[in-house]
């Protein structure tokens, strides 16, 4: 098998397929993420909003990169969903040469990082998040091309494995039945105030700059306590810490209106929260802990809480506990809640799994296009 390497101006052609800027026109607009992530639907524009002239319609298949993203590997091809969308002159497209070169191939090569930090290196400029890559210097560019059969063949493996993450979609189907398993015992239960069931803590402990102290945060969409480090008291603005209990509920203040929510496993003993934090002790007479571990990852929960935090800033919109003790939930027996429990226990594990799955995944394809190309390199 010969590879040669090639000028990437040899099988891509610059498109400029232009439109000139009309004030009252709406143009539909693309975008690039970083690290090859692809091009997304940027919105409408309306041509009044823009400097700009001249737009540059994309058209399906394209490669296109942003001149000012190249060293962060913001290159896409252009989907289908996106064709005839438009964008500034600091985005570059180029029609591949189908006789020379495979588009799933150039796909393939293009998110591959060894290649594509090799290029985004070539960017030029004094600030370094204003390094731009002309195209004179990405078209001089050289990449290895194979012949047409060997493309296919490797765009065709890749594509294999890639196809595997789209068909593992972590928490739909999951989602779906804890949803519909949650609506109903909550359509039929008895309404009462969630702090019927939580218990508000109230011990904290003051601070000692000499001591070290083992801390924890909240993931948001009830995704569970994490290990936030480890700091010494001299380190923290606060006077004093809230200690975590195992079993207790546990939210921070600014972070309920994204679901940050979560029950304090066992491992989580011993470690620390801030006075930003609120915990309860929750009263199992009235709430199941796997039961309300579910209901308060739930999307209708997370919006209804949503809805009371308050804050000039979207961001920085606290709940009160006030106000989440008062929410009226209709809360099913505490029988009904244990069995019910249950079973969404057994669907957060699958929805563990899945998501493991997929990012597991997500990480082969990059390893088999390294594999792939090495390969192909001979190296």
């Amino acid at each position: 098998m010969t590879v040669q390497w090639v000028p990437i101006e040899s099988v891509l052609r610059r498109r400029l397929e232009t439109v000139m800027v009309e004030p009252d026109e709406r143009y539909s607009t693309f975008g690039v993420r970083n690290n090859f992530r692809g091009a997304f639907d940027a919105g409408d524009l309306l041509g009044a909003d823009t400097k700009y002239k001249v737009l540059y319609r994309a058209r399906a298949g394209d490669l296109v990169y942003l001149k000012l993203g190249a060293w962060e590997r913001a290159f896409a091809m252009i989907p289908e969903e996106l064709d005839q969308h438009v964008a500034s002159s600091e985005f570059v497209l180029y029609e591949p040469d189908v006789q020379r070169i495979d588009p799933r191939f150039l796909s393939h090569l293009m998110a591959w990082p060894a290649l594509l930090d090799g290029i985004g290196g070539e960017s030029k400029g004094t600030n370094v998040r204003r390094r731009r890559l002309s195209p004179d210097v990405f078209e001089a560019a050289r990449i290895p091309l194979p012949d047409l059969p060997t493309q296919r063949a490797i765009a065709s493996r890749l594509d294999l494995i890639g196809g595997a993450r789209h068909r593992v979609s972590p928490g739909s189907s999951c989602s779906r039945a804890a949803d519909a398993i949650l609506a109903e015992a909550l359509s039929s239960g008895v309404e009462r105030p969630l702090g019927d069931g939580l218990r508000r803590r109230q011990d904290a402990a003051l601070v000692e700059e000499s001591v070290k102290y083992s801390m924890a945060g909240v993931r948001n969409a009830g995704k569970g306590v994490f290990d936030s480090g480890v700091i010494l008291g001299s380190q923290t603005k606060y006077r004093h810490l809230r200690p975590l209990h195992p079993g207790d509920l546990v939210y921070p203040k600014l972070g309920a209106w994204a679901g940050a929510f979560a029950v304090v496993p066992q491992d989580c003993e011993g470690r620390w929260v801030s006075p930003e934090f609120v915990t309860y002790q929750i009263d199992t007479d009235v709430l199941d802990p796997d039961f309300l571990r579910s209901l308060v990852a739930w999307d209708a929960f997370v919006d209804r809480v949503a809805g009371l935090s308050v804050g000039t800033n979207v961001n920085r919109r606290r709940l009160a506990p006030e106000t989440l003790e008062s929410l009226p939930v209709r809360l099913p027996s505490v029988d009904q809640q244990h069995r019910l429990g249950q079973q969404l226990a057994v669907i957060r594990q699958a929805d563990d799994l899945l998501e493991r799955r997929a990012h597991l995944l997500d990480s082969l394809l990059p390893a088999a296009r390294k594999e792939e190309f090495r390969h192909l390199l001979g190296s």
